[in-house]
């Protein structure tokens, strides 16, 4: 490991010449102002091991190393993204590992990461992803609060836990005997086959069938409730079974042409799911937006809120009068 004390322009400085080298920086920054620098694979967990109760990490895009990794301190994990981004110019921080990263910490947050190996969370705390992407999001206790808001968890595995997602991807869910809570607001959902106890809003469901070989559709649990959701790919009405409750506008169609590009089946890290211009007209939530997840208060979007350097150039020789030409360009979400 190796730690350095920096300036604001040290930091950005070596963070940059750093990443051209192909090689990860984790910046820790101490409740007292103080700032610590990582670089390597094993930045983060470097940074986490210093860090106290309430110090937030911003780690550069690049690979970071969580594998058999424990969080067991309340902070904040800021990346530099989770996907590549053409127009930023901007590419993503990837957390990986053989092995589970576990969180027992009371409160954790994480933003702009894409994590490939499985997340456990064994705190009865709070646990927050904001714009980030998920292979697989495992509670091996209670945890009454997880939020994931602008996200893609590929499988979720909740185990009673107490759960709240907005305008995010929801890939595999897995729940069959332990009856979690969520609450879904303009999701894209893919399986739904055992999500029970449950409220949805202004969300897409993907139709589903019991089996490869059984064809028969599977409907939504008759403990859930639904308002204004819309089923696609559905030969016949997925939403039949939900709790009826007044001024229900749950609707279900045979195909997929409510999407611009998406037509079902398996979906990429970069699948798009947004709506065609008459669909998005045609189909809306509670709140009179469109439904899905470019609909509501916080449309899809995977840049992240905190800005990020995407351009740094300095210049090799200095101007006749001595000056240097540095070129420092910021971006963040809007």
């Amino acid at each position: 490991m190796k730690k350095i004390l920096l300036t604001l322009f040290g930091i950005v400085f070596m963070t940059m010449s750093l990443f051209a080298q192909g090689m990860g920086v984790a910046t820790l920054c101490h409740n007292d102002s103080t700032i610590s620098a990582y670089y390597g694979r094993g930045a983060l967990v470097d940074a986490c091991n210093a860090a106290a109760a309430g110090d937030v990490i911003t780690l550069s895009a690049g690979f970071f190393n969580a594998s058999n990794y424990t969080i067991s301190k309340s902070i904040t994990v800021r990346g530099a993204g989770c996907a590549l981004d053409s127009v930023l110019h901007s590419y993503p921080t990837i957390l990986t590992g053989s092995s589970d990263l576990k969180i027992s910490a009371n409160v954790v947050n994480f933003e702009g990461v894409y994590v490939e190996n499985k997340v456990n969370l064994q705190t009865y705390g709070a646990v927050q992803f904001v714009k980030c992407r998920l292979s697989n999001v495992y509670c091996s206790s209670y945890t009454p609060a997880i939020t994931f808001i602008n996200s893609m968890i590929r499988s979720f595995t909740p185990y009673k836990s107490s759960s709240y997602i907005y305008n995010s991807i929801l890939g595999y869910f897995n729940d069959s005997n332990h009856y979690a809570d969520l609450e879904c607001h303009n999701c894209f959902i893919k399986e739904y086959t055992d999500m029970k106890n449950s409220m949805f809003t202004n969300c897409i469901f993907e139709a589903d069938q019991k089996s490869s070989t059984d064809s028969t559709l599977v409907t939504l649990s008759s403990t859930n409730i639904a308002y204004s959701c819309l089923g696609v790919g559905a030969k016949g009405d997925i939403f039949e079974n939900v709790k009826r409750i007044n001024n229900m506008s749950n609707q279900s169609i045979a195909d997929f042409s409510v999407f611009k590009s998406y037509k079902g089946g398996m979906f990429k890290d970069d699948t798009n799911f947004e709506l065609t211009p008459e669909a998005q007209k045609q189909y809306l939530g509670v709140d009179g937006k469109q439904v899905g997840i470019y609909g509501g208060d916080i449309p899809y979007d995977l840049v992240p809120t905190n800005p990020q350097i995407v351009k740094f150039n300095v210049d090799s020789k200095t101007t006749p009068d001595g000056m240097l030409n540095v070129d420092i360009q910021v971006g963040s979400a809007k």
